[in-house]
């Protein structure tokens, strides 16, 4: 009887230590996380870091920043020809910089690149440039003498689509690339009939491997242009459907983005429509907004889509029907868009501030000015914007510094 009330004893007081070290515990991270506040609602964001990569006399709209773990990747001119600039997300630190004497056009600002394996990959034209995460070194280098698409698509673990439209051969291809040895090989292949000009956009990839993308093609006798898109199977890149994007017209409208995956659906942009298919291919809805998205992309998140317009006003969409939420002022020509906890944030090309917005009811939260802006022309933010949440950074550029700014604020 003794030895069991000792070893009762015993568990009791074990329990009540771990109870209590738990509770220690507890208090302990709750403590840590009072520190950290909801996202900054100040007027202007506090800045993090600054690093110089373009001189005031070459001020230079960047591609949007490349993010791969602790780096960032960016660009501008120097000296006519274009410089990439990798440095620590953390601290701004430059890593290594490259520079290829034969760059001298300025790449799509627009772009869609892609982090595979060690490597950046970057459309740049015509040609696929691949830089080696760790020190910048080249890797491989593509070049064809046809109109690239500048978009990106990842397929698999090691491999990327992009497609391409030959004028000279009057013919759209998709090309998938090998990263690790730049080895390219042709899935399949459209010619244009004598009177039709063809261009054919980088597909998206379904979650089952199926394919989507979408054409645009323009009747040179009648001037007519038919846009359609097209779902291929994923293994022999046959056809499984395909649909109208776009009413036939003479203004040669169509698809102007690459197709948003949203789970198992797709959602797609024309002009001033959007549509959602169901990855058959059946259409869910189909909506038509005031204006085009010329130079932002829609954004999916938290089941609802976002979609900067060029009307200047900012709109939350429901993915499952369609109906606008709400919508906001912004501006014109603006940036995309990147979320952060309950914010979302874009640029406005039209007057280079920032905007932040409440993702729940729209509420503007901030719009707010470059440190440059007041005290040396044209220093106003660009059309550049990327965001690290685990770090709480916000990746912002002023055609001559690349600034990063603290999301969150914290208690002194």
């Amino acid at each position: 009887m003794y030895t069991s009330y000792l070893v009762a004893r015993h568990f009791h007081k074990r329990n009540a230590a771990l109870i209590y070290g738990s509770w220690l515990l507890c208090l302990l991270f709750m403590a840590a996380c009072g520190n950290l506040q909801k996202p900054s609602e100040a007027a202007s964001l506090s800045q993090a870091w600054r690093l110089n990569v373009a001189p005031s006399s070459q001020q230079f709209e960047s591609i949007y920043p490349m993010i791969a773990g602790d780096d960032v990747l960016c660009s501008a001119y120097q000296e006519r020809n274009l410089v990439f600039f990798c440095c620590g997300l953390k601290d701004g630190a430059l890593r290594w910089r490259f520079s290829d004497t034969t760059l001298h056009d300025a790449p799509y600002y627009n772009l869609k690149a892609i982090t595979l394996q060690d490597q950046f990959v970057i459309p740049l034209g015509n040609t696929i440039l691949t830089l080696r995460k760790k020190d910048g070194k080249p890797v491989w280098r593509y070049d064809i003498k046809n109109n690239a698409e500048q978009f990106l698509e990842q397929m698999g673990q090691n491999s990327f689509l992009q497609a391409r439209n030959d004028w000279t051969t009057r013919s759209s291809s998709v090309l998938r690339f090998n990263v690790e040895s730049g080895k390219v090989d042709t899935l399949f292949q459209r010619a244009w009939p004598d009177s039709c000009k063809l261009l054919i956009r980088t597909p998206a990839v379904l979650p089952n491997g199926n394919l989507i993308y979408s054409s645009i093609a323009l009747n040179t006798v009648t001037r007519s242009t038919k846009a359609f898109w097209y779902l291929l199977d994923g293994r022999d890149f046959k056809l499984l459907k395909s649909g109208m994007a776009y009413t036939d017209n003479a203004e040669g409208l169509g698809i102007t983005k690459q197709p948003i995956v949203v789970g198992d659906k797709v959602i797609l942009c024309a002009y001033d429509q959007l549509f959602c298919l169901d990855g058959q291919g059946q259409e869910q809805w189909r909506v038509k907004m005031p204006r085009d998205m010329l130079s932002s992309i829609p954004l999916f998140y938290q089941d609802a889509l976002f979609c900067a317009m060029e009307d200047g006003f900012l709109y939350k969409i429901n993915v499952s029907t369609g109906v606008t939420q709400w919508k906001s002022k912004a501006s014109g020509t603006p940036s995309r868009m990147e979320v952060f906890g309950p914010q979302i944030f874009l640029v406005g090309g039209g007057d280079g501030l920032l905007y932040t917005f409440d993702i729940q009811d729209g509420r503007m939260i901030r719009k707010m000015e470059s440190p440059n802006n007041p005290y040396r022309k044209n220093a106003h933010f660009r059309r550049f914007i990327g965001l690290d949440a685990a770090k709480g950074l916000l990746l912002l550029y002023d055609g001559n510094d690349l600034r990063a700014f603290n999301l969150l604020d914290r208690d002194k």
